[in-house]
């Protein structure tokens, strides 16, 4: 008796993607991020955080609201060319030339405000170096 099995099913072909995905010019989002921060002392429970975002996107300007439990009451984070303004109330509290600074010198804690809109969209920061060549990854080798 003859029989035969076979074992890998035939894929079809799917195109290459042409590039990659952009951000849409403008765009608006609103929602919620959870900051937790680890306590000094391990016996002593961590700090936890919660940030209400209200985020518009123009190009490469942006402003973010941010409200909630960090130590700022509202501030607004404004971005306009390579100017980064903390306003309160309508009023600008400060400027420097990245939002993580501003953020961090005001309320001590990192965060990423300028990569949000990345994190919000879900596409890929085309400006991050990212080292995709498998090659140069070690491969275990199998035992036999």
């Amino acid at each position: 008796m003859l029989s035969t099995l076979q074992g890998c099913a035939q894929l079809g072909s799917r195109p290459a993607p042409q590039g990659q995905q952009v951000l849409p010019a403008q765009w608006q989002n609103l929602g919620k991020i959870a900051i937790s921060i680890p306590a000094a002392d391990a016996a002593a429970a961590s700090s936890n955080h919660v940030l209400r975002y209200v985020w518009q996107q123009n190009g490469e300007d942006y402003s973010v609201r941010l409200s909630g439990t960090f130590g700022l009451g509202a501030v607004t984070v404004e971005r306009h060319g390579e100017q980064v303004s903390l306003l309160r109330g309508g009023e600008v509290i400060e400027q420097a030339s990245s939002s993580e600074q501003l953020f961090y010198r005001h309320t001590g804690l990192q965060l990423p405000v300028s990569q949000l809109r990345y994190w919000i969209t879900g596409v890929a920061d085309a400006s991050a170096v990212r080292n995709s060549d498998r090659s140069k990854q070690a491969v275990p080798a199998l035992a036999s």
